[in-house]
């Protein structure tokens, strides 16, 4: 866990608890198993995002007690979308960390004619808006994703094997997107908590572009909201492109005593 939070964190970063976003590393084998219900191969399913409740921190040295379900699958005309809901805790709080995976099957495209093509506008943006501030910057290299299998069991050969990843259509080998969410939880506690877990309560993050490596990111957030939810972007620090996107919510003052 030491070498883990340090790897997201830099050094100098106490360990205090059970890193939240290395969920993963206990969920997969859990979530491979409710997913086995569908009628799909696995590596058909795409990552697309994840939400994370944290209703309390865990405690080094407990035994972790954890649920994985299907939460939700809905057919739409060119994917099916596919929900699958993780529950991490112990004795004392058995729902510290509810997780949300999102994925995505990908269907065949429907043949259209050139009356049904629709001329779309900017779809996706292309970088951060004005009004977020840079808090961190991730020098990426190319073992990064090789790291990151090491500590959550995620061997997918794309993130660490050149070869493979150049098969499936990438430059390189890419960044996982839970290692992206990883180190974008640890900036968000840095920057806006002090340095203290309990204080964020909500991150919610969607993968828009792959992180090939080795390359910079950069991690801006935006609260100037008057809501309780504020914005958070990773963006490549050469083309401004976004990789990922997202909100996180912190507690009321109220409830930091």
């Amino acid at each position: 866990l030491e070498h883990y939070l340090k790897w997201c964190s830099g050094p100098g970063v106490k360990l205090d608890r059970v890193p939240e976003h290395l969920f993963p590393q206990w969920a997969f084998p859990m979530m491979a198993s409710a997913l086995s219900i569908l009628p799909f191969p696995m590596t058909a399913i795409l990552n697309q995002g994840c939400e994370l409740e944290i209703n309390g921190t865990i405690p080094l040295g407990v035994s972790l007690i954890c649920t994985a379900q299907l939460a939700d699958v809905v057919e739409e005309e060119t994917k099916i979308r596919i929900t699958t809901k993780i529950t991490s805790g112990y004795k004392g709080n058995r729902e510290a960390i509810v997780a949300y995976v999102f994925a995505i099957i990908p269907l065949p495209a429907k043949k259209k004619t050139a009356k049904n093509v629709k001329t779309k506008g900017k779809g996706r943006a292309d970088g951060v808006p004005d009004e977020a501030d840079l808090i961190a910057s991730h020098n990426l290299l190319s073992r990064s994703g090789q790291d990151y299998a090491y500590f959550s069991g995620d061997f997918n050969p794309i993130h660490w094997i050149p070869t493979m990843a150049k098969l499936s259509g990438f430059k390189n080998v890419i960044l996982h997107g839970f290692a992206q969410m990883a180190l974008v939880h640890e900036d968000i506690l840095r920057s806006q908590c002090g340095g203290d877990s309990s204080l964020l309560s909500n991150l919610d993050v969607r993968f828009i572009s792959p992180v090939v490596l080795p390359t910079c990111i950069n991690v801006s957030v935006d609260t100037t909201s008057k809501s309780d939810s504020y914005k958070v972007y990773v963006s490549n620090k050469e083309s401004g492109a976004l990789h990922m996107a997202g909100s996180f919510k912190l507690k009321p003052p109220a409830s930091r005593i």
